[in-house]
């Protein structure tokens, strides 16, 4: 397999709390062909969305020092901060969609997508919030689209409502509750939230000079400012020595988490469970076929983190994308194998294919890690990069079936 036009590869994998390999690779156009050089260190990678399942690894270790220091165990719904309705953090002010969800909205709610609101994200990267606190007054504004607890409908806002309130209980910024309680335990000391971000520290970030979202040019400035707003949804950046750091905390064996369990409402993608269709699920949102896929089942999604099957393997998985670049972090549990990819194109115009490239990516080294590590390595990869002659045909986008895309890429195109 060969994945033409890459500008940069940044890949990493640990197996039983040991890392395997890390590469840092860019492509540049030389004479002759592709020359792939090795980049700095010290570079920074916004991990987007796949910030989720940090605040999720975070929440035990804030649990116990909640319970430790703010909060008595006899304190009603207190001992599963997950349950605890969040109208009693932020008192009669709160107001979240309607009375039922004013009432009863969780921590859990918010991070496992089951509100019923829509995305809703041109609300933060197209309107200018002077805080936190404004973009949550807004998004309790808006109109539900599914029920309560009854549909998946991934919206990244609900994040930062879940984040203002972790912030109310323990009196500190999203950086500061996740350095004490994840990055500074696992010894991050290169990790940093869009809050904490200066010039100095963005010069050291991948990222493209503009983005385009949803086909609207877009100044990678404003969107800087913007992804402060939504720091817990998708708004760290780390250097990849970090990030192995992170992975080989979710290989140990002996790890525990908030891992997603199955989902009550049954597997995401089984369409045909129950009179031709799954109805507590939205296919729009996954665009997949009507059967399930044979390599990689969706089952659920929790605390940052889709519950995944792939080859027979449990995975927990998530992906992002920001600056025009695209990030993939695939968790195999019973294996002890994580594997990251963090890459983007040449040509800025096909962000749209970011998705399908980095699920490919991932899984390219994931299935080779899988039968055999020594399969893996540098120049491996390398050739990723390469054109494999002058003769290489570029199949346009738009001549691609929806069969083809939909074999290429899972459930993970839209």
């Amino acid at each position: 397999m060969r994945c033409q036009g890459i500008r940069q590869l940044h890949a990493a994998a640990v197996h039983a709390g040991r890392p395997v390999f890390d590469f840092r690779l860019e492509a540049t156009t030389a004479q002759g062909g592709v020359e792939v050089r090795d980049l700095n260190r010290q570079m920074l990678l916004s991990l987007a969305s796949v910030s989720k399942g940090m605040l999720g690894t975070a929440l035990p270790r804030i649990q116990n020092a909640l319970l430790g220091q703010n909060l008595s165990r006899d304190t009603p719904g207190v001992v599963s901060l997950l349950k605890l309705p969040l109208k009693s953090v932020f008192g009669d002010e709160f107001w979240f969609i309607d009375q039922t969800r004013t009432d009863l909205v969780t921590l859990e709610d918010l991070m496992s997508h089951s509100t019923g609101v829509a995305r809703h994200d041109s609300l933060w990267y197209l309107r200018h919030f002077s805080s936190k606190e404004e973009l949550v007054n807004a998004t309790g504004r808006l109109q539900a689209i599914r029920g309560f607890r009854a549909s998946f409908r991934y919206n990244n806002l609900a994040w930062t409502v879940a984040d203002l309130a972790l912030q109310r209980l323990t009196g500190q910024t999203y950086a500061q509750y996740m350095r004490e309680h994840l990055w500074t335990p696992l010894n991050m000391m290169d990790t940093f939230s869009s809050s904490e971000m200066n010039t100095s520290l963005w010069s050291r970030v991948y990222q493209n000079s503009r983005s385009i979202i949803d086909g609207i040019p877009y100044d990678s400035s404003d969107l800087r400012n913007s992804t402060m707003l939504v720091e817990a949804a998708g708004g760290v950046h780390i250097s990849l020595d970090d990030m192995l750091k992170y992975m080989q905390l979710h290989t140990l064996s002996n790890y525990s988490s908030v891992r997603p369990l199955p989902s009550q409402f049954g597997p995401v993608n089984a369409f045909v469970a129950e009179n031709g269709f799954n109805k507590y699920f939205d296919r729009d949102f996954y665009t997949a076929p009507d059967t399930d896929f044979p390599d990689l089942e969706i089952e659920s999604y929790s605390k940052g983190w889709f519950r995944t099957w792939y080859r027979n393997n449990l995975a927990y998985s998530h992906g992002g994308s920001l600056f025009d670049v695209r990030c993939q972090l695939d968790v195999f549990v019973k294996r002890q194998l994580a594997v990251f990819t963090h890459t983007n194109l040449a040509d800025g115009e096909q962000s749209m294919l970011q998705p399908l490239y980095a699920a490919i990516l991932n899984k390219y080294l994931a299935d080779m890690l899988l039968m055999n590590s020594s399969f893996v390595t540098e120049s491996n990869v390398c050739s990723l990069l390469h054109r494999v002659n002058t003769e290489v045909v570029a199949v346009p986008k738009l001549n691609l079936t929806k069969e083809d895309v939909e074999f290429c890429s899972g459930r993970w195109v839209r």
